[in-house]
């Protein structure tokens, strides 16, 4: 029998650190995005205007599954969105689905201060998609599942010869062509920083590379919210994350034109954030710098290299979709949770099926 609580403060949420910890490390694989530094961090610097809704399963005492939520503006939320690209829960196996169908209880039970609960980007294949599917909505509530998007993804696992193999003629010769332009401007080098070697300047040097690129002249650069900087910064000094972390620079010249971000996670690696300077668009140095991390992954060992949320048009020269995620929502048949619900979900849904609108996301912000 689970014991069901809930930890709605940082105070609280501290003291379940080695709890949490201790619960990661019976996991398959490593989420960054369900990590006690991550969903803390987030709350300290980003989400401190929310309130922590965790979500505990103990059984005889010891905890056995937590799943991070938050309310912010009268929503139940994923804790560290839109920061996470994936959510899941966190349990042991022998409990895990009496933990999924306790989740959902609670959530219809103690809905009565909340708009819309809104769990973005869960995985299709993840326990918290399966138990939704088959949970039906109480008498005076209604429920969906909504398609957000596909993590496309790079099969490197046969080796990188193979892998380059499957780009077509007219992509190799693109590549070649950007490749002569980047020599232009100077040396073009490569490097990858990882584990203990990733540090606050690190992390400067991808800022100062973001905030030099397209995105920042229209104000939606990643790093234009110095709330990130200092969650990053945060980030890495913790051993648990540096450990399953690596950035990766592109340099043209004497100065650093590309970065990557990225996650580790078994035999994948997670591609989280990535800027070039704009100055160097011409050659396309964000495509260059991931040609040449791909090679470096696969002759590393590992097996695929996934791009996370989002379908820039980018991304289709090197991968093919792969996980799909969903929002799951709930909200009352009241006139307040179904306009939540319709701005949050229905409307923006069909914004994104709207050929125009795709058009103009394509041409400004890809």
């Amino acid at each position: 029998m689970l014991e069901i609580s809930i930890c709605n403060s940082l105070e609280r949420l501290i003291q379940l650190e080695r709890e949490w910890n201790s619960l990661e490390t019976e996991q398959k694989g490593f989420n960054v995005f369900m990590s006690f530094p991550w969903i803390a961090g987030w709350f300290r610097h980003i989400g401190n205007d929310a309130v922590p809704l965790i979500i505990t399963a103990r059984c005889d005492g010891k905890l056995a599954g937590l799943i991070p939520l938050a309310v912010k503006t009268g929503m139940v939320i994923p804790a560290g969105y839109p920061e996470s690209d994936f959510i899941d829960v966190l349990c042991e196996d022998e409990v895990r689905e009496e933990f999924l169908s306790e989740i959902f209880k609670f959530l219809f039970a103690n809905f009565s201060t909340s708009k819309l609960v809104y769990i973005k980007s869960v995985p299709e294949e993840s326990g918290l998609y399966k138990c939704f599917s088959r949970f039906p909505a109480p008498s005076g509530f209604g429920s969906s599942l909504t398609y957000l998007s596909s993590c496309n993804t790079s099969d490197i696992s046969s080796g990188w010869e193979d892998y380059f193999k499957s780009f077509s003629t007219k992509v190799c010769a693109d590549f070649r062509r950007r490749w002569k332009i980047a020599s232009g401007y100077g040396e073009v080098g490569f490097h990858v920083i990882a584990g203990d070697e990733i540090t606050e300047e690190v992390i400067n040097d991808a800022v100062s590379i973001n905030l030099a690129g397209r995105k920042a002249l229209k104000k939606t650069a990643f790093f234009q919210d110095n709330r990130r900087i200092e969650f990053f910064k945060d980030l890495v000094k913790s051993s648990v994350i540096k450990k399953q972390m690596l950035v990766a620079f592109l340099k043209i010249g004497d100065k650093p034109a590309a970065y990557k971000i990225c996650f580790i996670n078994g035999d994948e690696v997670w591609e989280y954030n990535t800027a070039f300077r704009e100055e160097y668009a011409s050659c396309s140095p964000g495509k260059l710098l991931t040609l040449r991390l791909l090679e470096y992954l696969a002759q590393k060992g590992f097996k695929s290299y996934n791009f996370l949320k989002g379908d820039e048009p980018y991304k289709k020269d090197f991968a093919v979709p792969g996980r799909r995620l969903f929002i799951i929502s709930l909200y009352r048949k009241n006139l307040i949770s179904m306009l939540s619900y319709f701005y949050m979900v229905r409307g923006r849904e069909i914004l994104r099926r709207s050929k125009f609108i795709t058009d103009i996301y394509d041409r400004f912000f890809s």
